[in-house]
C-alpha cells in the first residue's frame, strides 16, 4: 500500500474507532512525520517498511511542540500503520 493512502486509511480506522478528535489529530501529525522519513529514505509503500526502518526513525523531540502530552505515541503510530496496511 503506498504511504499517502495508508495515510488516509489510518485516519478512517481511528474515527471508525470512536477516537477523540484531537488524538486523531496528534496522531495524523505524528503519522505525517513518519511518513515524511519515509519518503526521505525513499520508501513510498509500506511493504517496504521493516523492523529496521522503524528502529531508525527517531522523532526530533522538538517537532512535537503540537501534541507534547503524545510524545511517547510517535513511534507507536508509524508501527500501528504499518500494521493496518499489512
Amino acid at each position: 500500500m503506498d504511504i499517502d493512502t495508508a495515510k488516509i486509511r489510518f485516519k478512517n480506522y481511528l474515527e471508525s474507532s470512536g477516537y477523540a478528535a484531537s488524538t486523531i489529530e496528534c496522531y495524523s501529525v505524528y503519522l505525517g512525520y513518519f511518513l515524511d522519513y519515509l519518503r526521505k529514505i525513499e520508501v513510498m509503500d509500506l511493504k517496504q517498511v521493516t523492523n529496521e526502518t522503524i528502529r531508525t526513525y527517531q522523532p526530533s523531540g522538538s517537532r512535537y511542540g503540537y501534541c507534547r502530552r503524545d510524545q511517547g505515541n510517535a513511534a507507536q503510530t508509524g508501527k500501528a500503520a504499518v500494521r493496518l496496511a499489512a
